[in-house]
């Protein structure tokens, strides 16, 4: 019999990694938090084998490591973390975006500027979870329509590295105005069809945030 709360489409371990990858990425796991197996199975209301190979799983995603003497714990989020990240993504997102625009239907340009005005409004409401979701749907919609898998594939790593950090900054004011702003930046270029504007617009997006992430770090790790 299957366990309340697991969705009757999705197998034991295929919930429990999705639950425990969007505790992680949403930082209400934090980096450093010890992973205890029994502790997890209580939480998630299933035993410890599907918790085990979600670990597993999420070791290899670099989300997870081993802690030497301690188990596993959630992977703390290094400077050299943030540097690696946002150096690929100027360089992925900023290819992702143009062939986006070569493979894109009127529907998913018009989805990138419905989520572009999600971002202002829940800005105007004060709701900073709804600008932080509508931000991840922004970067899903190209990302995810390139044509190209591995890329697609790829950018889906580094977004969920990236989400961890943006937990930092969903509540400084000025960086969400600023990145707003770079988001309609983008959305008006593909609007447009300016392949090159666009592709300057993705970099600089992708830019100011690694800048921002490393200003903000305070030591070289969270976590720990």
């Amino acid at each position: 019999m299957q366990n309340e709360g697991i969705p009757l489409l999705s197998s034991k371990q295929e919930y429990t990694y999705s639950k425990l990858k969007e505790m992680i990425i949403s930082n209400e796991l934090r980096p450093g938090v010890l992973l205890v197996e029994r502790n997890l199975g209580k939480i998630l209301n299933v035993s410890r084998t599907p918790i085990r190979t979600a670990l597993t799983q999420l070791v290899n995603e670099g989300l997870v490591l081993f802690a030497p003497g301690q188990g596993m714990a959630v992977a703390p989020i290094y400077s050299k973390d943030i540097q690696e990240t946002y150096t690929l993504r100027e360089v992925l997102d900023v290819l992702a975006i143009k062939l986006f625009m070569e493979n894109a239907t009127k529907a998913m340009k018009l989805d990138i500027e419905d989520t572009v005005e999600a971002m202002e409004k829940a800005y105007a409401e004060h709701d900073y979870e709804g600008v932080a979701k509508a931000d991840k749907d922004f970067h899903h919609i190209y990302s995810s329509n390139t044509g190209n898998k591995r890329l697609e594939t790829m950018l889906g790593t580094l977004r969920d590295q990236a989400n961890r950090m943006l937990f930092y900054a969903k509540m400084d004011d000025l960086r969400i105005q600023c990145s707003i702003k770079e988001h309609r930046e983008i959305m008006e270029a593909v609007k447009d069809h300016d392949v090159t504007k666009a592709q300057d617009a993705m970099y600089h997006h992708m830019l100011g945030l690694k800048e921002y992430h490393l200003k903000n770090t305070q030591t070289s790790v969270i976590g720990y």
